[in-house]
């Protein structure tokens, strides 16, 4: 942090020749930046110490100390230095094909914007501060027309209004990716606000069990990223192949559709989690039920929503190959019992019958 170049030992040509090789394969280069961190020694540090705010109050005790006591924070609201790093990401991103800017942020500000201003001017470096940051995103965007922002800032910290219309989580929380109950509850509450977030799917507190089924459900997101190696031939890729399919069409649903959630975020201790996503355009939808994993119920009743009274509709379980035929008057009335034990789940698709 502060330098913010290919190292030449191990990428003597930069990392375009990565980008490229990854281009050949359909694949678009992510880089990950954390630009507005600044460690001592860097290049920043010793050529333009003038744009760094440091701490003048000493390092609070907490859990990110060890990230502060080494660095400074890159002035955004300095105009010279807005300028220099804007020109120096984007060039970056030109020489090395990268498709993906990713900006991270491990790196609390607010004790550095307070140190360095007047008791009676309090929140005016925050103030020109963010404003920078969305000038320097603007300038990259319209430089790079194709270029993606995955925004990260220590797991979801900056998934704001201003920040959403200019970027996507891809990572929402390192946390969330290995808590499944805490992932499905991260990606309730995304849904209200934010069309396009990711759903990473790994096993439980980092055992590495992997794709099951019920992490599966617990990821469904509108991007799906399959945390697996798949230099190990252990896996069931057949498998894993037929829930990628239930999740592409999931996906589109979700980008498309409106979101219904049927119980709250918080799922209750031994409860379940009902959500749908209906595109009213289609009349098509899905509706999903995942159980706690010491849910004790022995049934429950999915009723969706947004369904035509009149409307005929078929169901369709793609992982049971189940299917059945209902209208939108008999769902609302008494909607369709399942048999779900403890951590299981189920997404059922549905549309109008052409007449």
């Amino acid at each position: 942090m502060g330098t913010w170049e290919p190292d030449p030992l191990r990428f003597p040509n930069g990392l375009k020749p990565v980008s490229d090789k990854a281009a050949e394969n359909g694949i678009d280069l992510l880089l990950w930046f954390e630009p507005e961190r600044v460690i001592r020694d860097s290049r920043l540090d010793k050529e333009h110490p003038e744009w760094l705010l440091k701490t003048r109050t000493g390092i609070k005790p907490g859990h990110l100390a060890y990230r502060l006591e080494n660095n400074s924070l890159l002035n955004l609201g300095d105009p010279g230095c807005l300028r220099w790093l804007t020109d120096h990401i984007s060039k970056l991103i030109s020489e090395n094909g990268v498709k993906i800017y990713r900006q991270d942020f491990n790196f609390p500000p607010l004790q550095y914007w307070r140190d360095n201003e007047d008791e009676q001017r309090q929140g005016i470096n925050e103030n020109f501060y963010v404003q920078g940051l969305l000038q320097f995103w603007d300038e990259l965007l319209d430089r790079h027309p194709d270029l993606w922002i995955d925004s990260c800032s220590a797991g979801g910290r900056r998934n704001d209004m201003e920040t959403m219309r200019r970027s996507v989580p891809l990572t929402y929380s390192d946390y969330g990716l290995v808590k499944n109950l805490m992932k499905l509850k991260a990606h309730n509450v995304l849904a209200s606000w934010i069309p396009y977030y990711a759903g990473i799917n790994y096993g439980d507190d980092w055992r590495g069990e992997g794709f099951d089924r019920y992490t599966f459900h617990c990821s469904v997101a509108p991007f799906f990223s399959l945390a697996v190696d798949i230099r190990d031939d252990d896996y069931d890729y057949k498998h894993y192949g037929e829930m990628l399919a239930i999740w592409e069409k999931a996906a589109e649903l979700i980008l498309h559709g409106d979101y219904y959630p049927h119980t709250s975020p918080e799922m209750d201790a031994g409860g379940h989690m009902i959500r749908q996503f209906h595109d009213p355009a289609g009349d098509r939808g899905f509706i999903q039920c995942i159980t706690h994993p010491e849910s004790g119920e022995k049934s429950i009743v999915l009723r969706p929503m947004a369904l035509g009274t009149d409307t005929a509709y078929i169901f369709d379980n793609l992982e049971t190959g189940e299917r059945f035929g209902k209208s939108g008057g008999e769902m609302a009335a008494g909607g369709f019992t399942l048999a779900l034990s403890g951590r299981d789940a189920c997404i059922w698709f549905y549309e109008a019958k052409i007449k």
